[in-house]
């Protein structure tokens, strides 16, 4: 775990001081190495479990992505705490509350001066290239013990890139050669050390280009357009070790802030704006030591404002890149996205943003060459939604749901059999939920009696279609879950919300009830207008259900179904 800000020890019997600047800038530094650390240790455990072993392998995919969570909170946390003493300090009236406000506002000025200050600093050159060759004749031991040094700092973002170029300009020495060598494979592989250190220096020329552009804000201030702070948005990447940069690069390519940018939503909508009160983008890299296997993984992540400040929305994306150290035809190379979060406040929702940003960000997966899209559909409707964007059920998640435990005696076709009857299992345990979620709606309305049964032949009919779609097994798709009773017009359902959060009131109405309490006033005609474009049919009343979720994914592959399901929703949902 990484430390935090209250564990700055304070001298017996005095309140302890905020932290200053070097003691942020430590504790920065302390929690980087460990997650390193932990993320390092995770990628060598992987080698320890076969390849078919699903489920170990996704239970340490979580703990990778629990343990980016935590450090970007404890990241939070520290940002928070950043001050720098005044060298002056005012003298305060504090008799005068003007005075004290004036007081305040001069110290937090101060304050951000310090912080920016600080921010802009050029990073340290710790091999002069002037004196470099000259120094290896004359003091050649400390020299190549600063050429260690200053390889070290580039991973812990503490040295510049040209402390690399400058040794890589003398590496024809045979020492220098082998520091750098060594430096780089420990950290990022030999296949990838030796593509850093090649002599046309194009690759290197690419990381510098990245730095350079994600040390910026999101949005880009121009002669012509003078941006505020506020609209400028967050910086993309604060911190720029040489495996971050390496990361980004693999992952993204020339592509990072495009990729980052389809997902501001304030692009489609001026009255959402990304706040800056951390970076947007949060990098590791791993290696696999025994197997020199590399895990380069992303988070995009974008907080969102309304005009009047107030919290209105968060987009979350994790991008995986598995590289192995020598591609072979049972260890690709992929990429992966995981649309792990999406909200939007009320007033913001029905106006296609999603659809928008979605078909954004797929035009730029398309160029980064991402494999597949996951998805965790959950949060009230987002268990019915996201299948209408194509999402079909997650197979290595389904194994990871249901328990599976291949046996190292498994073959090949064996294991498949068993990934196969989990996934069937898993498929089942959904349609079970789903069916009950819809009986628990409908009993609610009094449609239902307790047993769950009517004597509306149609409706029961549709109540046992659950069970029907379940004996299909692996064929059942969440889209025929979500389209029972979707051509049914006479069976629709509606819901009346009132209050917000935890003071929310939902009513569930027939068709029937609805139109009568519409007739009499107690539903005014713009409140009826909003619940009447909601209406639910019992495919829908089983999926858009607090209590539902699923494990989604989509093959991006061009021509694939769920692909093809993908491209028809946006093109409807955009007008495009």
């Amino acid at each position: 775990m990484p430390p935090h800000v209250n564990q700055i020890p304070a001298e017996r019997g005095r309140e302890t001081p905020p932290p200053t600047l070097e003691q942020i800038v430590d504790l920065k530094q302390q929690g980087e190495e460990e997650l390193f650390s932990l993320q390092s240790l995770i990628s060598q455990t992987r080698d320890s479990i076969p390849e078919d072993d699903i489920m170990s392998i996704a239970e340490l995919s979580a703990l990778s992505t629990q343990a980016q969570s935590e450090f970007s909170a404890f990241t939070s946390e520290i940002n928070a705490s950043e001050r720098r003493p005044s060298p002056t300090p005012p003298t305060f009236d504090l008799g005068d509350p003007d005075q004290e406000e004036a007081n305040e506002k001069q110290l937090r000025a101060q304050r951000e001066l310090a912080r920016k200050q600080m921010q802009a600093q050029p990073k340290q050159a710790l091999l002069n290239a002037e004196s470099y060759t000259e120094s290896l004749r004359s003091n050649r031991e400390a020299t190549l013990k600063q050429t260690e040094e200053a390889i070290q700092k580039l991973f812990k973002g503490s040295a510049s890139l040209e402390d690399l170029e400058t040794a890589i300009a003398h590496s024809e020495d045979s020492d220098v050669q082998r520091i750098l060598m060594e430096g780089l494979s420990k950290i990022l592989g030999e296949s990838m050390a030796r593509k850093i250190l090649e002599s046309d220096g194009e690759y290197r020329k690419k990381l510098n280009e990245i730095q350079a552009d994600l040390s910026k804000t999101l949005n880009l201030e121009t002669e012509d357009k003078p941006l505020s702070d506020k609209e400028k948005g967050p910086v993309l990447l604060k911190g720029s070790s040489l495996e971050k940069l390496v990361a980004i690069q693999e992952i993204f390519g020339s592509h990072a802030r495009e990729m980052i940018q389809a997902f501001d939503l304030g692009r489609k909508n001026p009255e959402l704006q990304a706040t800056s009160t951390k970076p947007a983008l949060e990098v590791t890299y791993a290696l696999n030591k025994n197997t020199g296997e590399s895990y380069m993984h992303a988070v995009v992540d974008l907080n969102f404002a309304s005009a009047q400040n107030s919290a209105a929305g968060n987009v979350n994306r994790s991008f995986l890149k598995i590289k192995p150290e020598t591609p072979t035809p049972g260890t690709v190379e992929k990429t992966s996205v995981t649309h792990y979060i999406f909200k939007l406040g009320a007033e913001f929702q029905g106006d296609g943003l999603a659809a928008d940003m979605l078909s954004e960000s797929l035009k730029v997966y398309d160029k980064i060459g991402v494999k597949e899209i996951k998805t965790e559909a959950n949060i009230d409707m987002g268990g019915y939604v996201w299948q209408s964007y194509g999402f079909s059920w997650d197979m290595e998640a389904a194994a990871s749901d249901t328990g599976l435990r291949p046996s190292e005696s498994m073959n090949k076709d064996e294991y498949q059999e068993a990934a196969e009857r989990n996934l069937r299992i898993y498929i089942k345990r959904k349609i079970g939920n789903a069916k009950n979620n819809a009986i628990q709606r409908l009993q609610q309305m009094s449609v239902l009696d307790a047993s769950g049964k009517t004597e509306n032949k149609e409706l029961q009919g549709l109540i046992d279609s659950y069970d029907t779609l379940a004996e299909r097994g692996t064929g059942a798709t969440p889209q025929e879950l979500a389209r029972i009773g979707a051509k049914e017009k006479n069976l629709r359902f509606y819901r009346q919300v009132k209050g917000t959060g935890f003071t929310e009131e939902v009513t569930w109405m027939t068709a029937q009830v609805f139109e009568q309490r519409r007739s009499s006033g107690e539903i005014n005609a713009e409140e009826a207008k909003k619940i009447e474009q909601n209406a639910f049919h019992i495919g829908k009343l089983g999926m858009a259900h607090e209590d539902f979720s699923w494990s989604g994914k989509i093959d991006l592959s061009q021509g694939s179904p769920t692909r093809r399901i993908l491209e028809e929703k946006l093109a409807r949902s955009t007008n495009s």
